[in-house]
């Protein structure tokens, strides 16, 4: 990611400062925007170019866009079973339930705001429908994967083609953490708990007084 979404000063939503005015110094620029991220070092990284939001965006008026010094990998937060796995789908299945057909369209809408660029909602659907636009990008991401990048037969498409690795990403961890148990710490493998069933009985005969028990005294290793 080279941009980011940034929000104005002020001074700047007050219309004194407008977008990509070279007034504003560096470390102004920079004090004002410490507060703007959670990570305040991020505020030392912007470049001195920004890029005001068309007149119909609903954050035109408070935030713009700021280019990066340095390319930067985002965070996605993505809201529970939204993007759920994919042998859910039934990607093959032409009458799918409607419990499928819902999943379907909540997972093609994630991935279409991901990487699939529009200025209004209804360009990522077809027909309608979320799923028939996803479905028909990954068609043609297929068939384009199978020809040469210099292929005159490859069609277009507006759908980013690493998104489509990167969702298979998402989808082999998913994979992992439901298929693949974790392996058992040796120590754990050999330690046994002789914790007494009365916590209020001392575990320490030679120092009654010391109120803080010893941790050796409940556990025991096996050797």
């Amino acid at each position: 990611m080279l941009y980011k979404k940034k929000y104005k000063q002020f001074r700047e939503m007050a219309g004194s400062v407008g977008v990509g005015d070279d007034s504003i110094s560096d470390d102004e620029d920079e004090e004002g925007d410490a507060g703007d991220d959670c990570d305040n070092n991020m505020a030392q990284h912007y470049e001195k170019e920004k890029y005001a939001f068309v007149d119909t965006h609903p954050g035109h008026s408070f935030s713009h866009l700021a280019k990066l010094k340095l390319l930067v990998i985002p965070k996605v937060a993505l809201p529970q079973t939204k993007l759920c796995n994919i042998k859910d789908l039934e990607i093959k299945s032409e009458n799918p339930i409607d419990d499928t057909k819902e999943s379907r369209e909540n997972y093609a809408k994630m991935a279409l705001l991901m990487f699939y660029p529009f200025r209004h909602l209804n360009d990522l659907k077809k027909k309608g429908s979320y799923w028939k636009k996803f479905h028909r990008e990954l068609k043609i991401w297929k068939i384009n994967r199978k020809r040469s990048k210099k292929s005159t037969k490859r069609k277009h498409t507006k759908f980013w083609e690493r998104g489509f690795q990167i969702l298979q990403n998402m989808q082999d961890t998913l994979t992992m953490e439901k298929k693949v148990k974790r392996a058992r710490d040796p120590i754990t493998m050999i330690t046994q708990c002789e914790q007494p069933d009365d916590p209020g009985t001392k575990t320490r005969q030679n120092d009654e007084n010391d109120p803080v028990s010893d941790i050796l005294q409940f556990c025991s290793t096996k050797m």
